[in-house]
């Protein structure tokens, strides 16, 4: 189900988040971010030629704003050219631009924007950089050998996205793996006390429990008893699996 699904694409100390279609099930935008990191969903919503869901991100003193966007490619089933996506998306990062944090948008396009010829591509990289915007991924990304995956970053924030590069691929597209020139949040630590139980000698426990007041000389008295028997363990205890403390 779409529950597991969840959980497996979720790694430990993440947190799947995302925004799904309305219409149907499956598909959707969305993040993995690291439960460090302060995330909340600014705004996502669906346009006739592409969907979106918009995040701020807050890394330590670092404020980020975080676009997903995907396009899907012309079908009989979505008739819809990459001019009337441009029209669309011109509009769309006229309302994001001006957003006074450090500005990412990446994801699947479903444009050739490395191929020279393509008048498709040129008019996509034309409008970005007619919005002070640059495009970093200059490596295929499909199976097919085209860059149909963008990320996108102002062109004055120049120092923001570096090592931009590719790896495995998953499905017919790779991962685009980049960083990204923010302070690290302040990890919360913590002190942990645990006993190696699992590797007692139980044959030295029980010879020295044997030779123990609590078996050798027990005392009548109940409220004696109970005393020695907890006093008896607690230093048998302390001498087999000593308590220890780290930080985590």
């Amino acid at each position: 189900g779409d529950s597991a699904a969840r959980i497996a694409a979720t790694p430990p100390g993440y947190t799947l988040l995302d925004h799904p279609r309305s219409d149907r099930n499956g598909g959707g935008t969305g993040i993995l971010a690291r439960d460090s990191l302060v995330v909340k969903n600014a705004r996502a919503g669906i346009y006739d030629s592409f969907e979106y869901s918009e995040w701020t991100i807050v890394s330590g003193s670092t404020r980020l704003r975080f676009l997903a966007i995907y396009r899907p490619p012309y079908s009989s089933s979505h008739p819809l050219t990459v001019s009337m996506f441009i029209s669309e998306f011109a509009e769309f990062l006229e309302s994001v631009v001006m957003t006074t944090e450090p500005l990412v948008l990446t994801g699947d396009f479903n444009i050739h924007v490395y191929i020279d010829s393509d008048n498709d591509a040129a008019c996509f990289l034309d409008l970005l950089s007619s919005m002070g915007l640059q495009q970093h991924i200059n490596f295929p990304t499909h199976i097919s050998g085209n860059t149909l995956d963008s990320l996108i970053s102002r062109t004055l924030d120049s120092s923001l996205i570096h090592d931009v590069r590719p790896g495995s691929y998953f499905s017919d597209h790779c991962i685009s793996f980049f960083a990204i020139n923010v302070s690290m949040p302040e990890f919360s630590r913590k002190k942990v006390s645990f006993r190696k139980v699992k590797a007692i000698d139980t044959t030295a426990f029980m010879s020295d429990l044997s030779a123990s007041e609590l078996c050798q000389d027990p005392p009548s008295e109940i409220v004696q008893l109970v005393d020695c028997y907890n006093k008896t363990l607690a230093e048998l205890l302390d001498r087999h699996a000593p308590l220890k403390t780290k930080t985590v």
